[in-house]
């Protein structure tokens, strides 16, 4: 039930670690970094117990990764959520996995491991655009415990709590923001619109005088996507081919959900999606950034009813 999630643009699961070993001397704390025969690199801020974790146990751990331009790749603490990992587990393979099974309790080291050697072994992927796969990769990592599977259970459960809290707070503060950039666009262009309870913007240019859509319905629809500042990312227009999706079930952005939910067969209608309701944070493409405001035109060509 345990599972590391590795943020790349997407949430990538780990498994555990190698049986957990490493002399003393190993383990000092020094300024530069030191090599193992392997070619592992790493040093050591701080050194805790000196005693191995039980093979038994679960490492509680925050770490940041990074790439090797600095960039970010993951941290833990941003995301308030604890890696957590069973000591000895043999999937976990890579010079990572070598140099978390030096760690103990308390302690706080840097590891280097090449990029190819962590996406290839340790993450069994290829290795991400925007990430030079002859770079090295950093992962500061502090162990904050080692506790049994029934505690481990316990902290993963109030991690995953926290992380939800937290995105829910984000995306309500990306909503706010959004809607005020919408809503200075709008007024700028004298743009008359409805509002849908989540804060979709619906500029209806045609009311349809057919049946209006249900959960469920089947709904066939013209559509041209453009961010907000213009630039657009896709046609159903272009193509000549009408898209067909259940709607209210999850299907396509939850924008779109709700906002065609409101529109009758027959109607044309610009919708202006918030962020947190379209791809939130993720980067979808060239055009489409994080947290981008989505615009689309959409016509509805057909309501098939629910069977």
């Amino acid at each position: 039930m345990y599972k590391s999630f590795l943020k790349a643009g997407l949430l990538l699961a780990v498994a555990g670690l190698a049986t957990a070993c490493g002399g003393n001397q190993e383990r000092e704390v020094s300024n530069d970094l030191k090599t193992r025969e392997s070619g592992l690199q790493y040093r050591f801020f701080r050194t805790g117990e000196e005693a191995s974790p039980d093979s038994t146990k679960f490492l509680v751990m925050n770490i940041r990764a990074t790439t090797g331009t600095d960039s970010v790749f993951f941290d833990t603490q941003e995301r308030g959520m604890y890696e957590i990992m069973p000591v000895n587990n043999p999937e976990f393979k890579g010079r990572l996995a070598e140099g978390i099974k030096m760690l103990h309790k308390g302690d706080s080291a840097q590891i280097v491991v090449p990029a190819n050697d962590f996406f290839l072994q340790t993450m069994g992927a290829p290795v991400p655009a925007g990430v030079d796969e002859n770079s090295n990769m950093n992962f500061f990592i502090g162990v904050q415990d080692v506790v049994d599977e029934q505690a481990a259970q316990q902290i993963q459960m109030e991690s995953i709590q926290r992380m939800q809290a937290q995105a829910a707070k984000k995306q309500k503060e990306q909503l706010v923001k959004d809607a005020q950039i919408i809503d200075k666009y709008l007024a700028e262009h004298s743009i008359n619109v409805d509002t849908t309870a989540s804060g979709v913007r619906i500029q209806v240019t045609e009311r349809g005088k057919g049946n209006k859509p249900e959960r469920g319905d089947n709904l066939v629809v013209h559509y041209r996507g453009k961010v907000l500042e213009g630039a657009q990312f896709d046609a159903s227009y272009d193509r000549n081919e009408p898209f067909t999706f259940a709607v209210g079930q999850g299907m396509v952005i939850p924008g779109w959900d709700e906002s065609l939910l409101e529109l009758p067969k027959g109607s044309k209608a610009t919708i202006f999606i918030p962020s947190p309701l379209a791809y939130g944070p993720q980067q979808r493409g060239e055009v489409i950034k994080p947290n981008s405001i989505l615009v689309f035109e959409v016509e509805v060509l057909d309501v098939q009813k629910r069977q």
